[in-house]
């Protein structure tokens, strides 16, 4: 393979990451809507723990350095904590764009 086609394939890499991303936080809009209806809190240590674990054993299988996997889902988690947080107050969620 030459450059451009390498640079291509990870241009469509990143484009996918982008949609699975987005198709997350599909759910975890979901995830907020269910935990306001049934009183829960925006955030779920137990959960935190087994998704950061996951993710761990996931980077180690896919020869990601885990501390930037744990950097990655870290920042998405803080990011569901806080739209949840939204969505027990105001029923909706906030977008940066």
């Amino acid at each position: 393979m030459n450059l451009t086609k390498l640079r291509k394939e990870i241009d469509e890499t990143d484009a996918d990451i982008i949609k699975l991303i987005g198709k997350r936080f599909v759910l975890t809009r979901s995830v907020g809507k269910v935990k306001k209806i049934s009183h829960q809190q925006a955030t779920d240590t137990d959960r935190e723990r087994k998704v950061l674990k996951m993710w761990h054993e996931l980077s180690v299988t896919h020869k990601i350095d885990p501390a930037l996997s744990k950097l990655i889902i870290r920042s998405i988690i803080d990011e569901v904590v806080k739209e949840h947080e939204l969505i027990a107050k105001e029923g909706g969620y906030h977008s940066k764009h």
